[in-house]
């Protein structure tokens, strides 16, 4: 298979198929309704990269790399507050990677971000360790799937 079939297998898998290759939701894949969503929203990210085409071309490969670079250390900020108990720093940590995720289409780790920072609004941290080890996957996919983007 060559990287451009990779690269659409990727993006319109979804993580079940992902969790079929070898992988069960307790070792790398994404459980529940969220199972069955791509690592990319087709349509969100070729929307994005439509409008930017005309302004800045470049850009959104910047974007890609700044999503990819930046990510891993709000992982880890992630953690570290899920350590200390800090909802406070859960909940805008959470919200940033939202917002990062969604706008170059990585929707299912937008929503597991908005689970984050409502458990972070609400001081609830009950489950969100198992919320972030998802959500850590779920990036690992979407990371995979730029990385055969570029």
């Amino acid at each position: 298979m060559n990287t451009n079939q990779s690269y659409v297998q990727l993006i319109d898998a979804p993580s079940n198929q992902y969790i079929a290759s070898g992988r069960s939701d307790r070792d790398g894949g994404v459980s529940g309704e969220l199972a069955e969503l791509p690592a990319i929203d087709r349509k969100v990210f070729e929307k994005l990269r439509t409008e930017l085409a005309q302004v800045a071309p470049e850009l959104m490969a910047e974007l890609i790399h700044y999503y990819l670079t930046h990510t891993p250390g709000l992982l880890t900020k992630l953690r570290q507050a899920l350590d200390q108990a800090d909802a406070e720093t859960l909940n805008r940590t959470a919200h940033m990677l939202k917002s990062n995720s969604a706008r170059l289409g990585a929707m299912t780790c937008s929503t597991l971000c908005q689970e984050l920072e409502i458990m972070g609004q609400t001081g609830r941290l009950q489950g969100a360790a198992e919320k972030l080890a998802e959500l850590e996957r779920e990036y690992e996919r979407a990371r995979i799937a730029f990385e055969l983007m570029k």
